[in-house]
């Protein structure tokens, strides 16, 4: 496993998993926690690369300055539609992450080092306790 020096492009791609019809609802902390970590690799490796995929960036409350810092330290941020997500693949060993720009009508091919994915939180079957 690389350190975090030497990461120089890093891909993360936001709601894998969520904001679907089989679950519609936001896990409420993965942006917020991306960027977080887009920050640290940046304060290791300010001349990293940082693409976050994102559905809908939220970043609630106090939170919402880590965005802004995040977007001054150029980490770019690229929204996707939910019909067309980002897709990963791995060809002759290089990582490869494929995704559209709706604004742009274009494609958009990056082959980082890492690729992190925010997945949904799914909650467990507790029904008692939610009952109370």
């Amino acid at each position: 496993m690389s350190s975090q020096k030497d990461l120089n492009t890093v891909v993360m791609i936001q709601c894998v998993g969520s904001r679907t019809e089989q679950r519609p609802y936001c896990s409420k902390i993965c942006c917020s926690q991306a960027i977080k970590n887009a920050l640290k690799i940046k304060e290791v490796n300010p001349r990293a690369s940082i693409y976050i995929f994102y559905h809908d960036i939220r970043t609630y409350g106090f939170k919402e300055g880590y965005y802004a810092q995040a977007r001054a330290k150029g980490v770019i941020f690229i929204r996707y539609d939910k019909d067309n997500p980002p897709q990963a693949e791995k060809i002759n060993g290089q990582l490869r992450v494929t995704g559209g720009r709706p604004l742009l009508e274009k494609k958009i091919i990056i082959e980082p080092n890492l690729l992190a994915l925010s997945m949904a939180i799914v909650p467990s079957n507790n029904k008692e306790l939610s009952q109370k």
